[in-house]
C-alpha cells in the first residue's frame, strides 16, 4: 500500500482524472507508480532534515540555559534606590507597652507600664515588646542589690497615711505604694543618689497632665514616683512632649540627683494621692510563680518601698500605713 504525501497526491488526483474521467489502462498505472515512487523519496528527505534540526537544537538547548545563568546573578544588583523588604530601614522599633486607662475607684490611671490586669496580645514577629524594660538613658550603672535609702520621700507632716503595697484596683494589680496627702502641695525628693531613668508627660485627670518618673539607683535596684505634678524644670525639658498614655521613654537629657535633693512638687492625683514604688530584679516575689502575673516584671520584682530604709526611718512610715478604699490589699503586704 502506497502513502502519498500532499503535493504528491494532489498531482496524482489531477492525472488520474481529467474533466471526471478515471483512465485504467496499464500505460497510467505505470506512469502512476514513477510519479508516485519519486515524490515519496523527495519527502523522506525532510524528514531526516528534521531530526537532523532537532539533535541541534538538542545540543544548542544546555548552552542557552548556561547563557542566562549570569542574567539571574545580575537581578541581585539593585536596579533602584528603594529598599527591599529585608532592608533594616524598614523594620519598625518596638513599642514600649501600652497602659490601659480605665479608671480606679480612687481616680489613679487603671493601669502602668507592666500593671495591666492582663498580658499584653503578643503579635508575630513581635519580641514581647510589651514586656521589654522601658527606654533608659543610663549607659553603665553600679551594682548594689541592697542599698541604703537616707532621705525622707517628702514632709512627713503633710502626709495622711502611705498604703503599702500590694493593692488591687478592680482588676488592676498595684505593686507600688501610694502617699496620700490629700491635695496639699508637697515636696518630692530623692531618697539616695539615683539617675533618671526614664519617664512619661501624660494627660490625665489633672488638666496640666501628671509625670511618670522612674530612677535608677543600681544595675538592680529603681524607684518611681507617678501622678507628678510639679517637676523641677530640668525633667519638665526631658520629657517636653504631652502624651494620651504612660509609655516610658528615655529623659532628652541625662540627669542625676543627690540623696535628698528635691525633683518636684505634687498635689498627686484628682483625689490627692500619688505612686511610690521600689524594684530589685534580684527578688522573686509571690506573684513570680502566679501565672496571672509573672509576665509583668514589675509585679514580680516589686519590694515595699520603704524596706531600704533605717529600721528608725521605717518606723516613721510604718507609723502612717493606711488603705484606701478604691484599693484593697491584695495578700499579705510587702512590707512587714
Amino acid at each position: 500500500m502506497l502513502v502519498l504525501a500532499g503535493g504528491t497526491a494532489a498531482y496524482v488526483a489531477t492525472q488520474a482524472g481529467v474533466f471526471g474521467e478515471v483512465r485504467n489502462d496499464r500505460t497510467l498505472g505505470e506512469e502512476l507508480l514513477e510519479l508516485v515512487e519519486q515524490p515519496v523519496e523527495s519527502v523522506a528527505e525532510p524528514a531526516a532534515t528534521v531530526e537532523t534540526t532537532a539533535n541541534v537544537a538538542a545540543t544548542l538547548t544546555p548552552t542557552t540555559t548556561n547563557a542566562k545563568t549570569p542574567v539571574a546573578s545580575e537581578t541581585n544588583a539593585p536596579t533602584s534606590s528603594e529598599p527591599t523588604a529585608a532592608t533594616p530601614a524598614e523594620t519598625p522599633a518596638p513599642e514600649q507597652a501600652t497602659n490601659d486607662q480605665a479608671k480606679e475607684p480612687s481616680g489613679e490611671h487603671g493601669s502602668e507600664s507592666g500593671e495591666s490586669s492582663s498580658p499584653p496580645a503578643s503579635s508575630p514577629g513581635n519580641s514581647q515588646e510589651q514586656t521589654s524594660p522601658p527606654a533608659s538613658s543610663t549607659p553603665t550603672c553600679q551594682s548594689n542589690a541592697s542599698p541604703t535609702f537616707t532621705h525622707h520621700i517628702t514632709d512627713l507632716t503633710k502626709v495622711s497615711q502611705v498604703i503599702p503595697p500590694p493593692t488591687k484596683a478592680g482588676t488592676d494589680l498595684k505593686p507600688h505604694g501610694y502617699v496620700d496627702t490629700q491635695l496639699t502641695s508637697v515636696p518630692v525628693y530623692a531618697p539616695i543618689v539615683a539617675t533618671l531613668d526614664s519617664g512619661a508627660y501624660y494627660q490625665e485627670g489633672n488638666p496640666g497632665g501628671e509625670y511618670l518618673l522612674i530612677f535608677r539607683v543600681s544595675c538592680e535596684v529603681t524607684f518611681r514616683f507617678d501622678h507628678i505634678t510639679g517637676p523641677i524644670q530640668s525633667i519638665k525639658d526631658a520629657f517636653p512632649i504631652k502624651q494620651s498614655d504612660t509609655r516610658t521613654t528615655a529623659p532628652t537629657t541625662s540627669l542625676s540627683f543627690a540623696a535628698g535633693e528635691q525633683i518636684a512638687t505634687t498635689t498627686g492625683t484628682i483625689y490627692g494621692i500619688w505612686d511610690f514604688g521600689v524594684y530589685n530584679t534580684t527578688v522573686s516575689n509571690r506573684y513570680a510563680s502566679d501565672p496571672a502575673w509573672n509576665w509583668s516584671d514589675n509585679a514580680t520584682t516589686a519590694v515595699c518601698p520603704w524596706g531600704y530604709y533605717s529600721s528608725t526611718m521605717y518606723a516613721q512610715y510604718k507609723a502612717l500605713f493606711g488603705s484606701l478604699s478604691g484599693n484593697p490589699p491584695h495578700g499579705e503586704s510587702f512590707c512587714r
